[in-house]
């Protein structure tokens, strides 16, 4: 039965369900066998035992008590490297999203550095415009205001449409 230990203290009293595994245990010259299951959060994942070949054994409960517990050992010993295996997968996956996350975060950083520069750059290309302009303002009025009173000056009015045109 599953999770059972196999016992058989004499290989020749097997039953005859039991055919195959005789004619193997026979072959291969055992006399006597126990071997006990390894499981692992109620999965088979092997066995441990011990098979006697020189004559027939009869063991103790205390015997396959021993097994038992050697037989967990082993198990826990099988789980604890999947555990950690799966432990370092883990980390290693981790390490990678987190180089990866630096990188995009130094892009991102990098981006806004570069974006507030041209917004910087931007501003003060506006302050420098306002400045420009307001003296080119002040002459633009001062050139309406000479062309209002010399409108009858045809020389004074073409010098003041050329200055006109170089402040627009």
């Amino acid at each position: 039965r599953a999770g059972n230990a196999c016992y058989v203290s004499r290989v020749t009293d097997l039953p005859p369900e039991a055919a195959t595994e005789k004619r193997e245990w026979e072959f291969e010259g055992i006399k006597s066998l126990l071997c006990v299951p390894m499981l692992l959060r109620d999965e088979l994942v092997g066995f441990v035992g011990f098979d006697s070949v020189r004559r027939e054994k009869v063991w103790m409960e205390e015997d396959i008590a021993l097994l038992k517990i050697v037989g967990e050992i082993l198990s826990n010993a099988l789980d604890r490297k999947r555990t950690e295996q799966a432990l370092r997968e883990s980390e290693a996956r981790f390490r990678l999203l987190a180089e990866r996350l630096e990188q995009t975060v130094e892009q991102k950083v990098a981006q806004l550095r570069q974006a507030q520069s041209l917004a910087a750059i931007g501003k003060m290309v506006s302050v420098v415009a306002h400045e420009v302009r307001n003296p080119l303002q002040s002459i633009r009025l001062g050139v309406d205001m000479l062309g209002i009173e010399s409108k009858y000056d045809t020389g004074r009015t073409e010098t003041l449409s050329e200055i006109e045109a170089g402040v627009t």
